[in-house]
């Protein structure tokens, strides 16, 4: 019983460690910095499947399939932050998803590679340089990039008529049969 107790409390550890510091990430690209690019939409996911598997994984004897499950389970609950918090919506989640999916998968095997290794002595390492990773690569976008031309969207519509005609069939419409 007490194992069991144990496997689920590292499970838990494995899934909201990565997505504590994964919204505060997330907090730093869409709030402070304002960058919606690759640290964001695939680095991050990367890191969250890496990190979450090795965690799970560390000296626990767990299969391959629940090491995936538990990746994309941080995902999941990755995912309903966005939503809880109010850092993206539906929409901007579901349009990601291909590429989050993609980057979870690709984290995750590397993750599983890392704690397969018979060297434990590497593991902090490459905890602390895929931790890392996401700030260096949302930071280097920061600065080598332009946010106003990456943000700047113009619509416009025009019309042949004054501004009086298109006014009355603005605030009026004609009468319908």
């Amino acid at each position: 019983m007490t194992n069991n107790v144990n496997t689920i409390k590292r499970k838990l550890l494995a899934i909201l460690l990565p997505c504590i510091l994964g919204w505060a990430f997330t907090y730093l690209a869409t709030d402070v910095w304002i960058i919606y690019a690759s640290g964001l939409f695939f680095m991050l996911p990367f890191t969250l499947g890496a990190f979450t598997t090795i965690i799970y994984g560390y000296k626990n004897d767990v299969s391959k399939k629940s090491l995936w499950v538990t990746a994309y389970s941080t995902l999941l609950v990755f995912c309903l932050g966005l939503l809880l918090f109010a850092f993206e919506g539906i929409i901007c989640i579901i349009m990601a998803a291909p590429l989050g999916l993609l980057a979870v998968w690709i984290g995750y095997l590397i993750g599983y590679q890392i704690i397969r290794r018979k060297t434990s002595s590497a593991i902090p390492t490459a905890v602390i340089l895929l931790l890392l990773a996401v700030p260096a690569v949302m930071g280097f976008e920061y600065a080598t990039g332009d946010i106003e031309q990456l943000r700047s969207v113009t619509t416009t519509i025009e019309i042949n008529a004054t501004p009086e005609a298109v006014w009355q069939n603005v605030v009026a419409f004609p009468r319908l049969d």
